[in-house]
């Protein structure tokens, strides 16, 4: 939406080549937690996000999650997705 918006994490937590984890220190949300989990398979490793979030203002917060914050979320990670299958894809 051209609002430039602020965001620091720690990553709080690193085990390669297993995980790592990281939260929100100040941003858009009341809570941000992030684990990035990554398995062996037959194809060679899948990536596997798990978050925990909460956002702020209440009621105008959980109206803005329903209509653009859950839309925008996936988008952020499917774009990510792509690049990242882009780079490792076989050529």
């Amino acid at each position: 939406l051209g609002i430039p918006i602020y965001w620091r994490t720690l990553i709080n937590e690193y085990n390669p080549p297993n995980n790592f984890r990281d939260i929100q220190l100040n941003g858009p949300y009341d809570t941000w937690d992030h684990s990035h989990m990554f398995e062996e398979c037959k194809n060679g490793t899948m990536m596997i996000d798990k978050i925990k979030y909460s956002i702020p203002f209440k009621i105008i917060g959980r109206m803005a999650h329903f209509i653009w914050v859950k839309r925008e979320l996936q988008r952020i990670f499917d774009y990510r997705y792509e690049i990242i299958e882009n780079i490792f894809k076989e050529n």
